[in-house]
């Protein structure tokens, strides 16, 4: 029995397969892992299917797109996680599939967070606030969230901070954010 899998049908022979009483629907089957790995969807756009597995033995993550129309798989990354002092809380991969950036965020020496696009290769940002989370990156400014608190759990508040890497100012903001492409979204 599979632990996860990607499977797909079109709604027209879906449908079919339920009016017919058929007692297996006639699935196709793109990926399977059993109990030493998963499978997660995590994207789509007008041409493909992103889906990810990640091996628990070897701290292998391998991301894959599937073509919609021909059914063609691609591997496009694979990402061998840190196998020393492995954490998921200490070592994450962060995807923006809207910009096609896959990002591998972790902390390094329990002090600095380190944001490195794996897909591309082409961005790595450290800062030392380990409250932040990280929101993005448009061109060059880098976004981080967080939330204050008093001592009593009350006054809570969301903030979005913006840093322009190239002139090393920041910005803050109270609220929350939504990146879309190259635009970011603030709420209040």
């Amino acid at each position: 029995m599979a632990i996860g899998s990607i499977n797909i049908i079109s709604l027209d022979t879906f449908a079919e397969s339920i009016k017919s009483n058929y007692e297996a629907i006639p699935f196709n089957q793109i990926h399977k892992t059993e109990l030493n790995a998963w499978t997660r969807y995590f994207s789509m756009d007008d041409i493909n299917i992103y889906y990810r597995v990640k091996d628990f033995d070897s701290k292998i993550q391998c991301i894959y797109s599937i073509n919609k129309k021909t059914l063609e798989k691609k591997l496009l990354k694979s990402i061998q996680m840190d196998n020393s002092k492995f954490s998921y809380s200490n070592n994450l991969i962060w995807y923006d599939m809207k910009n096609l950036k896959i990002y591998q965020i972790k902390i390094i020496d329990d002090r600095i967070k380190q944001v490195k696009e794996i897909f591309d290769e082409d961005f790595v940002y450290q800062y030392d606030e380990l409250k932040e989370d990280f929101e993005g990156v448009i061109n060059n400014y880098f976004i981080t969230s967080f939330w204050t608190e008093d001592n009593n759990g009350d006054d809570f508040k969301s903030f979005v901070k913006i840093r322009d890497i190239k002139n090393k100012a920041t910005d803050i903001y109270e609220g929350v954010c939504m990146i879309i492409k190259d635009t970011i979204i603030l709420f209040k």
